[in-house]
């Protein structure tokens, strides 16, 4: 479960900027906070919603975690030894410009409360460290396993004793543009392989965009989540069938408007495109998906994403999760999260919205506030961080500008 995700100097991120989990005293009946097991972080939030006004920043704390993931993931693989860092720094400001970008995350994984971050810029890793709580014991008392600084290479840096591994040859074989943790996990390590799974598996930045086509791997993998899939389309009142996809080559016709390149590239190769089926009338008709509306490929493609993180515990991160939806449809994905007989495994589910709507079914400290001016950036609240009562009408005071992070469009009137 995360706990906390931070990001400094990272696009129109600025100062340090925090995303919390933590959960205050719940007052909603459906309320399904989960319990984390550990004495100094208590109750984490289910759920959360990002608002705010175009270009404040919502986006760029998804497009932030997606990088730290990725970054986690790849940093040190051999394909990256002589390639930058794609790190993109705060740009109204000569300081930040020249400045490494800071990520810090806490997280619960496998009865131990991780604490990693690392700074870089396009060149190096300039920082890097990783603290574990183990949940047995009285006492939870943090254990540092590995800290790293720009004044001592990594090759003299500090790494706990007690982990089993090569640690001399994880810190020799860590490139000055790699991370500790993702070396030691591409060189056997046990005890890192925790954190860096949670990381790269649970944690699970999303864009919906146009990922239905992509559906296909997913549930090639999980074949059984098909009959999943169409029961959420059908509780959410779709009404085709049947879904299933056809594989075919690419001809000649496919590929007429696109450069020679590209042409030869694709021509002859496999396929696979998406097809729905309709019963009407006693008689079945078969349609490609791309007719579909954009509703239902919003819907069709949260699908799998959404199932796969309830029945696995993941904490999914969707921008702009209302994107062609009908705000009822949003709030049936919510309330699959609020469920604590459905999301019994303890899932996060974390969005970025316009839809004040939802409002109403969160409390406030499940309300995120995004706001920002030119000089200091992105900043991050909570609703919860503001005067007031938990009954209070949230959405109503909200859009009366009573929170902040509202578009101003006093100009344009």
């Amino acid at each position: 479960m995360l706990v906390e995700f931070s990001v400094q100097n990272f696009k129109s991120i600025k100062e340090k900027q925090s995303l919390s989990m933590l959960a205050d005293k719940p007052h909603k009946e459906l309320r399904c906070v989960h319990e984390s097991g550990f004495n100094s972080v208590g109750k984490l939030l289910e759920s959360a919603a990002i608002y705010g006004p175009n270009a404040a920043g919502k986006s760029n704390l998804v497009e932030a975690l997606l990088f730290f993931k990725l970054f986690v993931a790849n940093s040190s693989k051999d394909s990256q030894a002589l390639e930058k860092i794609s790190v993109n720094p705060f740009k109204f400001s000569s300081e930040t410009f020249l400045e490494p970008t800071l990520f810090e995350i806490a997280f619960i994984y496998a009865g131990y409360l991780f604490e990693y971050g690392f700074s870089v810029d396009a060149s190096r890793v300039y920082q890097e460290w990783l603290y574990a709580t183990p949940q047995s014991g009285k006492k939870q008392t943090a254990q540092k396993w590995f800290e790293r600084s720009v004044d001592t290479p990594v090759q003299e840096s500090y790494i706990r004793k007690e982990l089993k591994g090569a640690k001399e040859s994880w810190k020799q074989n860590t490139r000055e543009n790699a991370l500790f943790l993702s070396t030691a996990v591409q060189n056997n390590s046990e005890d890192f392989l925790l954190p860096f799974t949670w990381i790269t598996q649970s944690l699970r930045p999303y864009d919906g965009e146009n990922s239905y086509k992509h559906i296909a791997l997913l549930l090639d993998a999980k074949p059984d989540d098909k009959e999943k899939v169409m029961k959420f389309m059908k509780g959410l009142d779709v009404s085709f069938d049947d879904f299933y996809f056809i594989e075919s080559a690419f001809s000649e016709e496919d590929l007429s408007n696109t450069h020679d390149e590209i042409r030869q590239k694709f021509l002859g190769k496999k396929r696979r495109d998406l097809y729905v089926d309709y019963e009407v009338g006693g008689q079945r008709y078969t349609l490609p998906f791309s007719e579909e509306s954009r509703g239902t490929k919003s819907l069709f493609s949260y699908s799998f994403p959404i199932l796969d993180t309830l029945s696995e515990g993941y904490t999914l991160i969707v921008d702009e999760l209302d994107r062609s939806l009908h705000p009822v449809a949003m709030e049936g994905v919510l309330s699959l999260f609020q469920d604590c007989k459905i999301n019994k495994n303890k899932a996060q589910l974390i969005f970025t919205t316009h839809n004040t709507h939802i409002m109403n079914m969160m409390d406030r400290d499940q309300v995120m506030l995004v706001d920002k001016t030119m000089e200091k950036g992105t900043s991050i609240c909570s609703l919860a961080d503001y005067k007031g009562f938990a009954d209070e009408a949230i959405e109503k005071r909200y859009l009366n500008g009573r929170y902040s992070a509202l578009p101003s469009i006093g100009d344009l009137v």
